[in-house]
């Protein structure tokens, strides 16, 4: 199916502005988010109408009418006294649907223009009567065709913003560099008006009839958006904002959409608009912070094309008050500032925008406000990009430190480092886009890489089985010495009882020795007493003397197997003893082993863990100072991501508990703590009931 290009018309002389109209068309026909065709009636193409005919046909067709004014009026058709341009300017006007982006481009213009300067009499009334009903813009015709055409384009551009554009970050980060794109992160989506305005939940539907009726005409206004009808979503806006006033939603894009098309009655009463949904917002009861200050910017916006510009400046200042940490509050104060001279704050304010949403370069760049600014301008893009390009490096430099110690790790998938350097160009020629885009992919990766190797470690810590108990944990190596103590006082207490045993041994075979002696010396003795006795004849002397000996030698047989089964026994127990003791010391010796083992895994987890700490530390310390680079958005934002960017002072002012400590509990002996070196670190959401903590440990161990 064929789609509707949004025409833009452009309205000039042809012979003044012949090569600025080619550069002009060539840069609006490439945009491609929402489609434009450029409407150039200077195409040599054939066609029925008459000339002024074709050219009402045109106007009429277009959504926006640039116009671009010389010094030169033009001439007239037959039977009128306007120049063609002249009248092609007054069907636009009285049409009341068009945007006009006038343009005063020669020597005869400048922002102090009286007609009386003009000899031309027709350009002199022509050029009062556009700065009766817009505020033109004033350029220098010596900047050339390519330059004038740049700086026209991003002005239609920033309007075809305000009037079909409401693209988030998604969409743009998936274009490609190749296709324009128009973009603007509207805090009031226009989506919104399919809800809006909200029926009271205490009242029933018959007692809502205005807010039912204004609800139908915000979903016809939304309908004239999507069919790129800005001029039909203003007459529903109009009706809705009618019957509700009070409603910041309907307010905010009527005003939007009044002050985009750059008429000063329409700016005018857009700013009223804008204005009022301020302090409704602003209001006790309401107190919407991004809701004021993009009503505030509005009314800013307004002021400006009003030619207002201390005005524009005073609710500029407004909007960044409201919310000084917005990104587009900074840019619109910023570009008013830069309206009043105030350059180096107005610089200030716009790298200010560009590190809260990068995105925002584009329109910075786009601007013709902050391009005006010249070689302070040139300086502050310059420092710009030498800034994100060293930024990115030492993102890019914790990357590969970071993989490189996954792959020591042992872990899977982890792509070689040398790959990583050739993923972005060292040439020096990559836009501060493409810086950008390497360095959140780079975060991202390195971020992944962490939790893989916080798993690993993980294992690593629990792979060491003791008994039903498993860890690296100091309670366990207590338990491991504890069994080497247990054993070695075994050791000890059975040598003690084996040196007993032996004692006794040697205790028993030295009564042996005493036995066999002493009963030795007994028969030799007894025997020559009973041998003197037979020789002397005392033979009953003699029998009863080899009784006794008789007797004696019974007694000491039987004394001497005793003491034999003494040293038996005892011997049994030295060689039991002994085997214990061999098995004693082998226990001991694998207890020893396993003691060396777990000393040895736990230094290597220690060293693991101090390294991947370290890494931990740098990757918050270079990657998260800009939120930026930051692979998570921060705490405070809308959202349901689990892990978060934080820091201690928005989590105490946001009420909500955290456990800062990057090691979790089961790791923390290894270290006395871990906790951030980096103001800003990463936490997970973790969610008891109703209640939420911040765990730092969570988002990198699971």
């Amino acid at each position: 199916m064929a789609v509707r290009k949004l025409q833009v018309f452009l309205a000039s002389r042809f012979e003044e502005f012949h090569d600025l109209r080619l550069a002009l068309k060539k840069q609006l026909d490439r945009l491609k988010v929402p489609p434009v065709e450029a409407v150039d009636l200077n195409d040599n193409a054939a066609d029925p109408n008459p000339p002024l005919g074709r050219c009402y046909e045109a106007v009429d067709n277009a959504e926006l009418f640039v116009l671009l004014v010389g010094d030169t009026y033009g001439a007239s058709p037959k039977g009128h006294k306007e120049s063609y341009t002249h009248l092609e300017y007054r069907r636009a006007l009285n049409d009341g649907s068009k945007t006009i982006l006038p343009f005063l481009i020669g020597h005869s213009h400048d922002r102090k223009f009286e007609s009386r300067q003009l000899s031309d009499r027709g350009l002199a009334d022509w050029v009062t009567e556009i700065r009766d009903n817009h505020t033109p813009s004033y350029l220098d015709v010596s900047l050339g065709a390519d330059q004038l055409a740049s700086t026209i384009f991003n002005e239609v551009l920033a309007r075809l913003v305000e009037l079909f554009a409401d693209v988030d970050d998604r969409e743009f980060e998936e274009t490609g560099d190749e296709t324009e794109v128009i973009y603007e992160d509207s805090p009031i989506k226009r989506e919104q008006l399919a809800n809006s305005p909200k029926l009271s939940a205490d009242k029933a539907s018959s007692e809502q009839p205005l807010k039912m009726l204004a609800a139908n005409h915000a979903k016809e206004a939304l309908l004239a958006f999507d069919l790129g009808l800005p001029q039909v979503a203003i007459h529903h806006l109009q009706r809705a904002a009618d019957l509700v006033p009070l409603d910041i939603i309907l307010g905010y894009w009527l005003a939007r959409l009044l002050i985009a098309t750059g008429r000063r009655k329409e700016c005018l009463e857009g700013r009223r608009i804008a204005l009022r949904c301020a302090w409704v917002a602003a209001g006790k009861d309401n107190n919407l912070e991004l809701e004021t200050m993009a009503s505030y910017v509005l009314a800013a916006r307004a002021s400006d094309r009003l030619g207002e510009l201390d005005v524009a400046k005073e609710y500029g200042r407004l909007a960044h008050e409201e919310m000084p940490h917005h990104w587009m509050a900074k840019l619109e104060y910023g570009r008013q500032l830069a309206s009043a001279g105030e350059e180096k704050r107005a610089l200030e304010l716009a790298e200010e925008a560009f590190w809260l949403r990068p995105d925002s370069i584009r329109q910075i760049q786009r601007d013709a406000v902050y391009r005006g600014l010249g070689e302070d301008f040139d300086r502050f893009r310059a420092k710009l990009r030498r800034t994100v390009n060293e930024e990115t490096g030492e993102i890019t430099r914790i990357e590969v430190q970071i993989r490189e110690f996954a792959l020591r790790l042992g872990v899977n998938g982890i792509i070689s480092p040398t790959i990583l350097r050739t993923s972005i160009s060292s040439d020096g020629k990559n836009t501060i886009g493409q810086l950008l885009q390497h360095g959140r992919v780079s975060m991202k990766s390195s971020l992944q890489a962490l939790q893989q190797c916080a798993a690993t470690i993980s294992v690593e810590a629990n792979s060491f089985m003791f008994g039903a108990d498993k860890g690296l944990t100091p309670a366990i190596k207590t338990r491991i010495r504890e069994a080497i103590q247990t054993l070695n006082t075994e050791v000890n207490n059975l040598n003690y009882q084996q040196d007993e045993a032996r004692n006794k041994v040697k205790q028993s075979q030295e009564q042996r020795s005493s036995i066999l002696v002493a009963s030795c010396l007994a028969a030799v003795f007894l025997i020559a007493i009973a041998a003197m006795a037979m020789y002397a004849g005392a033979t009953g002397l003699a029998v009863i003397l080899i009784l006794i000996i008789a007797f004696s030698a019974l007694a000491v047989t039987y004394s001497l197997q005793s003491v034999q089964e003494t040293i038996s026994s005892e011997a049994e127990v030295t060689r039991t003893i002994g085997n214990k003791i061999e098995a004693v010391k082998r226990s001991l010796t694998e207890m020893n082993a396993v003691m060396q083992r777990f000393e040895a895994q736990q230094s290597r987890l220690g060293e693991n863990v101090r390294s991947f700490c370290n890494l931990v530390d740098q990757f918050e310390i270079r990657g998260l100072r800009r939120l930026t680079f930051s692979p998570a958005p921060p705490v405070d934002r809308k959202g349901k991501e689990d892990i978060v960017r934080t820091d201690e002072a928005k989590v105490t002012s946001m009420g909500l508990g955290f456990d800062d400590e990057l090691l979790p509990t089961q790791l923390r002996f290894v270290l006395v703590s871990s906790k951030p070196k980096s103001k800003n670190w990463l936490a997970r959401r973790v969610r008891a009931g109703t209640t939420e903590t911040l765990s730092r440990s969570a988002a990198y161990f699971r």
